[in-house]
């Protein structure tokens, strides 16, 4: 029998894409799977169209919040329904985003091939009324079809965080309750924290380079004007605090995790938008960020 999977969505103001998300899901050719809505208060119509299909097809499950939570909070309440109702496997996609019919499949296919706790695969991105589609490898540095662990080879550190690009094993999730996403509202990089929880505690992660989602390029996702630097730090200081729980620092996972979120902090700072004084505070706390890395042994 196939193993049971769960692929999690939070929808939150998607009307204007949320049917040609959920009709890919719908198109899967994979059938134990079950596809987990979870409506943060938007207010639109995503509602209902997320009911519709639900309505239409009993694998879709919508759950509610009661009110707007976040997307970590969403992805959250869709992890906890999935681990109590006999997922082996998690996914994501978000309300925006587009399924090759595959999807699950072949993602499936090559964690059970592997035997890995993770495994990730590449994507497709593409505007809204633009044929001129692009495709990305997730990062060339990593082999592809190459079972690696991550503590010893920290490689996969360096990829992209976003959840939807991987499948793990429910048991992950099941066995260490902080890889979890972070619900502090307003946060930049929402995902960078679970990532790291979930690559750290991995033991075998393979990486093959198969186009399995269309990530929606849109407005919202590509806006240069930050009024705050301050939500840029929280995910840092978790991952540090994650760290030093584990006794981690200094070893080469602190060392590589030090190197990618200089380089994020440093490319947010160089391009974004922001005020003089707001400027000024970004790079200071970017400093005693880098100091106190350097006193723990991570650079």
């Amino acid at each position: 029998m196939q193993p049971k999977v769960s692929v999690i969505t939070p929808v939150y103001k998607s009307e204007q894409y949320i049917e040609e998300t959920l009709s890919s899901l719908a198109e899967q050719d994979y059938s134990n799977v079950e596809f987990i809505l979870v409506d943060d208060c938007g207010g639109d119509g995503s509602v209902d169209i997320c009911e519709y299909f639900s309505e239409q097809d009993s694998r879709f499950v919508l759950l509610r919040h009661t009110e707007n939570r976040g997307a970590s909070a969403g992805y959250n309440t869709g992890i906890e329904y999935a681990l109590g109702n006999g997922s082996e496997y998690i996914m994501f996609l978000d309300n925006d985003d587009i399924a090759e019919p595959n999807l699950v499949s072949s993602a499936v296919e090559l964690i059970t091939r592997t035997g890995t706790d993770i495994a990730a695969f590449s994507f497709n991105c593409f505007r809204l009324n633009d044929n001129a589609n692009g495709t990305s490898k997730i990062y060339d540095r990593i082999p592809t079809d190459t079972i690696i662990n991550p503590r010893e080879n920290p490689l996969p550190l360096l990829m992209g965080n976003s959840p939807w690009c991987k499948i793990r094993r429910a048991n992950l999730l099941r066995e260490h309750r902080d890889i979890r996403f972070q619900e502090t509202r307003g946060l930049y990089f929402g995902d960078i924290s679970f990532w790291t929880k979930e690559i750290y505690y991995a033991e075998r992660f393979v990486y093959m380079d198969i186009r399995l989602v269309n990530y929606r390029v849109t407005p919202t996702n590509t806006t240069n004007t930050i009024a705050d630097y301050s939500a840029y730090l929280p995910e840092f200081y978790e991952v540090r605090n994650f760290l030093s729980a584990h006794n981690a620092h200094g070893t080469p996972f602190a060392k590589t995790n030090f190197q990618k979120t200089l380089f994020t902090l440093d490319l947010e700072y160089s391009t974004r938008q922001f005020s003089d004084d707001i400027r000024t505070q970004f790079k200071a706390e970017i400093d005693k960020y880098v100091d106190t890395e350097k006193a723990l042994g991570n650079c």
